[in-house]
């Protein structure tokens, strides 16, 4: 048997053709690209309509469904090519059978689904991810092909690490010495959580490297990533860097892959240890400890703009403090959500619009951690599926490094073959691979990284360059080579297929929905409504883009379009959101009960949003239900003072002002039936909420606010003041409290005139 497995493995090597080759370049150009073009999460709910500026932009913006293009296509020369010439490859049965396990399971929890556009593009994601592991492994066979996707894996790491640097020096020049870089993610801890999955293979690559320039690249390589890990001041990245670095150093010992070479590994760790030193003024900042009294300045009440910039930092040291409590929160929440639905979830990807009803904090998108996320959204099924195929795959690369210890430990261990003209052992390199994945593993309990599309489609590519390094350097360990069956070839046809149309679908709808967002840009609605149909025809299930339409229509005074259009949403995908939207046209409308009728559909789907509660008690009061308006407008106060008002996301500067609609609603309410005292107490509140936002107001986090948004709010704070004024006179107080709030209320409106003759420009920290 071992005569005819090293036969098959030397002919493997051989029967490597042009279509091969297709599907390598594929999945490099994949891997290279996505963390550049797909680092958002693949379900994020849309951010509005903003016109894409630069190729760039264009890109950013189909940039997931081109990720699943290159997957889909690649998948499908791969089946052609074994269709045409079959080609024998030692596999690993169980994981197979437990990757279809896990696709299947996470298919079936569609059906629990409400938004199912959101469970068929996250299913997509996972048919992506998966496809990944499985085309890395088959070409691995092929040790140029391997080195191939092994280098572009730590390119990928190097131009996200040059962009994140970039942007920091940009902050630095600008005095912001403390800014924590993004790169292309979301945020430092996404950009962290991806940087996990190259570091420790860009070392590997170091350590293992034949040729003086691949050597010299991967040490600039690894200084970049390790500055730019340091930049995010990630410290759970930072410390599930650290575990994984000394993982690798354990296995490669354990392994014999080091066979007392030091010099090179110990090289490598003084480069990253000296990338950690010069990039570490973020971190130090992070770790800067708070006093009791600068965190009780954290929420100033002056509105002088000589505060501003004291009071914004302030506040968000604040805010980092409750970063762990908001995770262990919505930790709690969503394990609440999977108790209660425990075998199938509540369908994949589903999470953001799912979780609302069990949150015990603000609103999140994502669960701060992808295992307790997926056992929310397939079950704790589709949970133990997924560790079992996480965990085969991993104990069968680390039984190749058993196998490979005993083969270096024997007396022919110094002759054995050579691994590949670029790298000298392949156990470092395994050890790398598995090393990020450890890594990457940790970091993800406390954050959802592998909901992220380029971390996640990494995390299928180092699996699969993992088993399929394994296959090789110990076939002995895999059953005996076997060509695949015609029936399984038009399976995974047909997958990939889907995969590519789906993606299609998404291209299309992204890129004329840009077309309509830059149309709306240059004033000509029109187009951008038959921009946004053409989006709709390309992609029906997705409710955003008729929730957009409908904003269109309602912008130019087409009313019956405007209400289809959100009816259309609701159809296709029965969230708070779009019933929200229809509460919102029957309030513009007068349609009062109907409007009251939807907000109550919105409120059970979404207990705890703000906006959905301030509307509803609005829509209670317009219809003369004072009492069911009061006990709205209490529910929004006991909010505040709940761990859903008190403990907010790190980082997060913006004033909650929606608590003040529910103070003020009912402060005038308890004014109209004589419970003045009362109602002082509420917009006394009020007016603290009003105050600090007003502060803050010209900060950069306030910079995207539309024009309307802060109209309403200087109204809002008016307001206050004007039912402050009417509350003091009620109680008969003194004058010098009235001169207090008059003088209050001089100084907003000067402050509002000023920022309209010349707006104040946001700092840029």
């Amino acid at each position: 048997m071992e005569a005819d497995i090293k036969e098959t493995r030397a002919t493997e090597r051989k029967r490597f053709d042009r279509l091969d080759w297709m599907v390598v370049v594929l999945l490099g150009l994949m891997v290279v690209l996505a963390p550049l073009l797909a680092a958002s999460f693949v379900v994020l709910p849309a951010m509005g309509l903003f016109p894409p500026i630069g190729l760039l932009d264009w890109l950013q913006a189909i940039g997931v469904p081109l990720m699943m293009l290159l997957v889909g296509l690649a998948a499908l020369i791969a089946v052609v090519r074994e269709w045409i010439r079959p080609m024998p490859i030692g596999g690993a049965p169980a994981l197979t059978v437990l990757g279809l396990c896990v696709l299947g399971w996470a298919t079936l929890s569609l059906g629990q689904a409400h938004a199912l556009y959101l469970g068929v593009d996250t299913l997509a994601l996972l048919v992506a991810v998966l496809t990944t592991g499985t085309l890395a492994s088959r070409l691995s066979r092929n040790k140029d092909a391997f080195a191939t996707l092994l280098i572009a894996l730590m390119l990928g790491g190097l131009f996200v690490s040059a962009l994140g640097i970039n942007e920091y020096l940009a902050a630095w020049k600008q005095g912001a010495f403390s800014h924590r870089v993004f790169g292309t993610f979301l945020n430092p801890d996404f950009l962290a959580g991806y940087l996990l999955l190259t570091l420790p293979v860009t070392l590997a690559i170091w350590v293992a490297s034949r040729e003086r320039l691949l050597k010299l690249s991967a040490g600039f390589a690894l200084f970049l990533q390790g500055g730019c890990i340091t930049l995010s001041a990630s410290r759970a990245g930072l410390a599930a860097l650290c575990i994984g670095i000394l993982s690798w150093l354990f296995l490669c010992v354990w392994s014999g892959a080091f066979r007392g070479r030091w010099r090179s590994p110990a090289l490598g760790l003084g480069v990253l240890l000296l990338s950690f030193v010069v990039a570490s003024t973020p971190l130090r900042f992070r770790a800067t400890p708070v006093s009791a009294a600068q965190a009780s300045a954290s929420r100033p009440v002056q509105s002088s703009a000589e505060n501003d910039t004291g009071a914004s930092g302030l506040a968000r040291v604040g805010a980092e403090s409750h970063s762990l409590l908001f995770r262990r929160y919505t930790w709690h929440g969503t394990l609440r959500m999977a108790e209660a639905n425990p075998l199938f979830g509540v369908g994949i990807g589903n999470f953001t619009y799912a979780y609302p009803r069990y949150a015990l904090v603000a609103f999140t998108a994502h669960a701060h951690n992808s295992l307790l996320q997926w056992a929310s959204e397939t079950g704790f099924v589709g949970l133990c599926l997924l560790l079992m195929l996480l965990a085969a795959a991993s104990a069968f690369a680390a039984n190749a490094l058993r196998l490979r210890r005993a083969a270096l430990s024997a007396p022919a261990g110094d002759i054995l073959e050579s691994f590949h003209r670029l790298f000298e052992e392949p156990a470092v390199l395994l050890c790398g691979l598995l090393a990020a994945l450890l890594a990457s593993g940790i970091k993800t309990l406390v954050d959802s990284d592998w909901y992220v599309v380029a971390t996640a489609l990494t995390v299928g590519l180092c699996f699969g360059l993992a088993v399929g390094l394994a296959r090789d350097i110990a076939p002995l360990s895999t059953q005996l080579p076997t060509a695949l069956r015609r029936s399984s070839l038009m399976l995974a046809g047909l997958v990939a297929l889907g995969l590519v149309l789906r993606s299609g679908q998404l291209g299309f709808a992204a890129g004329w929905r840009a077309q309509a967002a830059e149309a709306l840009f240059h004033q000509q609605p029109e187009v951008a409504i038959e921009r946004l149909k053409a989006a709709t025809e390309a992609d029906p299930l997705d409710p955003e883009l008729y929730l957009e339409l409908g904003e269109i229509y309602d912008m130019e005074g087409l009313f019956p379009q405007e209400q289809a259009a959100i009816q259309r949403a609701i159809r296709v995908a029965p969230i708070a959101k779009a019933y929200y939207r229809l509460g919102q046209f029957y309030e513009k409308q007068g349609q009062g009960a109907q409007a009251v009728a939807v907000y109550q559909h919105a409120y059970a789907l979404d207990p705890n949003n703000l906006q959905v509660l301030h509307h509803l008690g609005d829509a209670f009061l317009a219809v003369g239900k004072t009492q069911d308006a009061e006990n709205i407008y209490r529910i929004m106060t006991e909010l505040e003072h709940a761990p859903y008002g008190t403990v907010r996301a790190m980082g997060d500067e913006l004033v909650e002002t929606e608590f003040v609609y529910g103070q003020v609603g009912l402060a005038e309410i308890e004014m109209r039936q004589g419970q003045s005292a009362e109602a002082l107490k509420h917009l006394e509140d009020a007016d603290a909420l009003m105050r600090l936002y007003w502060s803050r107001r010209n900060t950069q986090a306030y910079a995207i606010m539309p024009a309307s948004k802060r109209e309403a709010l200087y109204q809002l704070y008016l307001r206050v003041l004007a039912d402050w004024r009417q509350a003091l006179r009620q109680t008969h107080a003194g004058a010098s409290a009235l001169a207090a709030v008059a003088q209050e209320e001089s100084r907003v409106q000067q402050d509002h005139r000023n920022d309209q003759v010349a707006p104040t420009s946001p700092p840029s920290s």
